[in-house]
């Protein structure tokens, strides 16, 4: 049976297929899989066909013959009237309908959205022609859930199977996921430079420190500190605590470095912050709007 379809629809969460795996043990297949039997194709009821197969049991299977949009708008008519899907998976699906040439009413009538929708996903952009900004209406994913993408796919998984956990598209789940590998393995190399520095063994010309910034105390004087904050806006606070430890910490011959520093650290702030409010410095450890 060949189970290639014409359009790809999300697959289900691996929770939603769990619990149709076992209401299925339960209480059997009370839903026939849909084949074209043109094709062979399965047009509604992948899930319950391979739930079968795990589970040892013969399917039922209702053969109907259908040309390939006919296959088309069945299968995602059927599928979208069972489970739910996130807009971000309706853009992708309206857009994957448009390129086998079905009209924007049609698409609009097996998604179940207006022909406007439609058309609008056709162009939408980050950008217009006149440079407005379209806000991201993508679901968000949370670094936490990035990582279990990955780990998801480095353990087997599809992207799309990925995806639909998180209902994102497929080749969104791959890009975070391409991210998320990227930023381990800068970590990991970070993580490496770091134990090297840590290990050198103890000499008279020099001493290493390697610590945490924001938590280490000590009461010794250094020649230069090496650190490497993240650029991202969160992390801001992270060049004010610099600041603060430089004067702290620096000899007094270096600290006018640590004093450009912190001056360095109120041109960032000012450029990541409303343009119409100025900042100044109160205290070295706080900031005050003057405007």
């Amino acid at each position: 049976m060949n189970e290639t379809v014409s359009v790809s629809l999300p697959p289900l969460a691996a929770d939603d297929y769990t619990r149709l795996k076992v209401s299925i043990q339960q209480d059997g297949q009370r839903i026939p899989i849909i084949v074209n039997e043109t094709t062979g194709e399965v047009i509604d009821g992948e899930h319950r066909l391979r739930a079968c197969g795990e589970l040892g049991i013969k399917p039922v299977i209702e053969q109907r013959a259908l040309d390939e949009k006919e296959a088309t708008r069945l299968k995602v008519t059927l599928n979208l009237a069972r489970r739910q899907v996130s807009p971000e998976q309706k853009r992708e699906l309206i857009k994957a309908l448009r390129a086998m040439e079905f009209t924007q009413q049609e698409v609009a009538s097996m998604v179940g959205v207006s022909q406007t929708t439609v058309s609008k996903t056709e162009d939408e952009s980050n950008i217009t022609s006149n440079n407005t900004f379209i806000p991201d209406q993508r679901r968000s994913v949370t670094p936490a859930q990035a990582e279990k993408i990955v780990d998801k796919i480095e353990a087997g998984a599809t992207q799309a199977q990925a995806a639909a956990d998180y209902g994102i598209s497929s080749q969104r789940a791959g890009q975070i996921a391409a991210k998320a590998k990227a930023k381990r393995k800068r970590d990991a190399e970070r993580q490496r430079k770091a134990d090297e520095a840590a290990a050198l063994p103890p000499d008279d010309r020099w001493r290493v420190h390697v610590a945490d910034i924001r938590t280490y105390q000590t009461d010794t004087r250094f020649d230069f500190i090496i650190t490497d904050p993240p650029y991202p806006r969160e992390y801001l606070p992270l060049y004010e605590t610099l600041a603060e430890r430089a004067l702290e910490w620096l000899k007094s011959a270096r600290r006018s470095a640590a004093r450009a520093a912190a001056s360095c650290t109120w041109a960032s702030v000012k450029r990541f912050t409303n343009p119409d409010r100025i900042f100044r410095f109160s205290r070295l450890n706080s900031w005050s709007v003057i405007g």
